[in-house]
């Protein structure tokens, strides 16, 4: 039986940054006539440590079960208030906040009159949702103590590393027969100057001694099951297969040189790439400056001491930027030495072809090989050949003036001006001469950017984490991120990130092991995320919540019944909402962001007086949307006061009946803010929601509803202007469309 409401409202000045803006007392008075409304207190600063005592004693002395708190963005006070209720014996679920500085006092500070108005609004909205609050529990998980590293090259030897020395058993599992990755293939590390395999072997000897780390070599991950704090995995090749439990997991799989086969005459020999000419630097300074197979390169003379083994095959793709853990396309072939006087570096080769950004990494390494050839034959014509040169601190731009001093030619192309290798020579047009040049090469070297590794895709589907467009394992926006969500323990670093050199592998390294012996240290997961929940009473076992599910929480059961009925893993449960749209039944609930949750908030922010102005609605992505608009009102940036906004977990909660719900109940226009597509942190919310808004937007049309009142915006958090745009530019239109009838 449901608990009738008793709701306190503190409404906080914030100085004056409020105060000055909106009349609070006014606003005080207003608020005590909203429903379910015991308490209304004003207060200078509400997050200060009078102000929560006083929301303490409150509590305590009014019996309040319910709290709103009327101030700053919940995005940064939240947690703050949801402690103090707990402190003061209120459960933490049973609390909400009506943001009246940053979306509402900081962004309309010309109209007091009707910033108020909308400050009630907001009020409204918080408590019509504080309301039908529902207790919380959090879900605890116990963690496993222990961590599995995948990938073997300098990242994942420094995490196993750093692991180990913390005290955790740790497996490592390398998918080649050797350790060390792409580094142990490598002839000087810039900027240290060190030979790389020297560094390789010092990472490689500490590993093997080290009693914590046990190393599966040529084996690869075939399943990962369970879920934050207790990952089972299953690792397997040669027909052989070893099973274990981990409660962390560090993603350091690098990436790979890709090869531009069919492009710019590559043929491994007289045109190469500069992994290749790495290969044969290291072999003997005087081979870098003769025509050789490039087989050379790749005899790696490292050795390890007896370690298991688990022996897998691996593919070779076939695409014309072809990618390869071996040698190019002249492996097997021989030619005769000869001298190399004018090489060609084109940098940037296969880039457009593949739709890949620049990257310092080859950049630097260009640069570098150009110097090292140089010193090694001043006489020889050394050319390089850019569109785009990333280059990072005083460093290398001292290299860079070095390298000309030394005599290094630098040609800048533009996009529509390739180079062309001809027989004998390769045609340029020069942007800053102006010139058309025709350079003759003994040698082209081509700076090919590193890819994703092979198997990232497969990898990313078990960990259910996300890729990015390239095939690389995102950054995830930590600053955005809630802090009620629970964290996977899964950690990336190195090259899987993005190519990264050595430096900033070992620094991503020694981040994520940090971050992945906290987690292990502290035993216990906490997570006090909204969770779906299925009412087996309305579930027909359709499955269509199992589709939807990007993270594999939903499974379908048998129960006492004739029917199947899903059934949600709390842990793996991210709290997107898809399911709970997507469900046809309706049997699916989010806790804290229910239907009826919903519809209480759009029909309160539709009650207040019209005015005969527009009203118009905003659904708003936490990551994305909410977050801009949150920064759009700490730049004081102006947009109409008709908006009324309300935050949504996901885009993959925009549900077309709260929408249809709003504009027949009297909003004249529906704005809708989400991640770019591929930046949405539910790896698929984005694109259910434009699949679904597209579908509403058809019938609406169908049914003569102008559907120029309803739009879908992609936003990024840190562009509030935009924001500020989108939403002005809504606002006009509909006022040129009128009010809805």
């Amino acid at each position: 039986m449901e608990t009738e409401a008793k709701i306190g409202v503190f409404i906080c000045d914030c100085g004056t940054e409020i105060a000055r803006f909106i009349d609070t007392e006014a606003l005080t008075d207003r608020a005590r006539d909203l429903p379910h409304v015991t308490l209304v207190q004003r207060g200078l600063y509400n997050c200060s440590q009078e102000g929560q005592k006083r929301i303490k004693q409150a509590i305590a002395e009014q019996g309040l079960n319910r709290v709103v708190v009327a101030g700053c963005t919940p995005r940064t006070h939240q947690p703050l208030f949801r402690t103090v209720c707990e402190e003061a014996g209120l459960n933490g679920s049973l609390f909400e906040m009506a943001n009246i500085r940053e979306q509402c006092a900081w962004v309309h500070a010309d109209e007091r009159e009707r910033t108020t108005a909308k400050a009630l609004d907001l009020i409204r909205m918080a408590v019509a949702k504080a309301s039908l609050l529902e207790v919380r529990d959090k879900v605890k998980a116990e963690v496993t103590p222990a961590a599995l590293v995948i990938g073997a090259g300098t990242a994942g030897l420094t995490a196993a590393l750093t692991l180990a020395h913390g005290g955790f058993p740790v497996k490592l599992v390398e998918r080649a027969q050797e350790l060390g990755g792409l580094v142990r293939k490598l002839h000087i590390l810039y900027p240290t100057m060190q030979r790389a395999e020297e560094f390789i072997s010092e990472k490689v000897k500490a590993v093997q001694i080290n009693p914590n780390i046990e190393v599966l070599t040529q084996a690869r991950i075939l399943d990962v099951s369970g879920s934050a704090g207790n990952y089972h995995v299953s690792v397997g090749g040669n027909g052989h297969r070893a099973a274990f439990d981990v409660g962390a997991i560090i993603v350091a799989t690098g990436a790979q040189p890709s090869y531009p086969n069919g492009l710019l005459r590559y043929d491994g020999r007289r045109v190469i790439t500069q992994f290749e000419l790495e290969g044969r630097l290291k072999v003997g300074p005087s081979s870098a400056l003769r025509l050789r197979p490039s087989t050379a390169p790749f005899d790696c003379a490292l050795r390890l001491r007896p370690s298991t083994s688990l022996r897998t095959s691996s593919g070779q793709a076939q695409d014309k930027l072809r990618t390869s853990s071996g040698q190019g396309p002249s492996s097997g072939s021989g030619q005769s030495p000869v001298d190399v006087q004018n090489i060609v570096m084109i940098h940037g080769a296969g880039r457009e072809e593949e739709q890949l950004s620049c990257s310092g990494v080859y950049c630097m390494a260009t640069l570098k090989n150009a110097i090292l050839l140089k010193k090694m034959k001043p006489e020889a014509n050394i050319s390089i050949l850019f569109r785009d040169l990333q280059t990072f601190g005083e460093l290398c731009e001292d290299e860079i003036v070095g390298a000309r001093q030394r005599g290094i030619n630098f040609i800048h192309f533009g996009p529509e001006s390739k180079p062309i290798v001809k027989d004998d020579v390769v045609e340029v047009h020069d942007l800053l001469s102006g010139a058309d040049l025709s350079l003759p090469y003994d040698l082209v070297v081509l700076s090919t950017p590193l890819v994703a590794s092979d198997g990232a895709s497969t990898l990313a589907s078990m960990l259910r984490i996300p890729l990015d467009d390239n095939g690389f394992f995102p950054d995830v926006h930590a600053r955005l991120r809630p802090r009620n969500y629970i964290d996977s323990g899964i950690y990336v670093c190195g090259s899987a990130h993005y190519p990264a050199d050595t430096n900033e592998s070992l620094f991503q390294a020694y981040s994520a092991a940090s971050k992945a012996l906290h987690y292990l240290e502290a035993g216990v997961v906490t997570s006090e995320a909204p969770v779906a929940m299925v009412d087996e009473r309305l579930c027909t076992g359709c499955g269509t919540c199992v589709e939807t599910c990007a993270f594999q929480a939903i499974s379908l059961e048998r129960g006492e019944g004739v029917l199947s009925t899903a059934q949600i893993a709390p842990l793996l449960c991210k709290g997107c909402g898809n399911c709970v749209t997507a469900c046809p039944s309706k049997a699916i609930t989010l806790q804290s962001s229910t239907d009826r949750q919903f519809l209480a908030q759009i029909s309160a922010a539709l009650a207040g007086p019209q005015n005969g102005e527009p009203r118009i609605l905003g659904l708003l992505c936490q990551w994305s949307g909410y977050a801009a608009a949150d920064l759009a009102g700490a730049r004081h940036l102006q947009y109409p006061s008709s908006v009324r906004l309300i935050q949504a977990g996901c885009s993959a909660r925009f549900d077309p009946h709260h929408i249809l719900w709003a504009l027949l109940n009297g909003a004249d226009g529906v704005f809708l803010g989400a991640c770019e597509p591929g930046e949405c942190h539910y790896i698929l919310g984005n694109q259910y929601a434009e699949s679904r808004i597209k579908g509403l937007r058809e019938m609406l049309n169908s049914a003569g509803f102008d559907a120029r009142r309803l739009q879908l915006v992609w936003l990024k958090p840190d562009e509030p202007e935009e924001f500020v745009t989108a939403i002005t530019d809504f606002a006009a239109d509909i006022e040129k469309l009128g009010l809805a009838v």
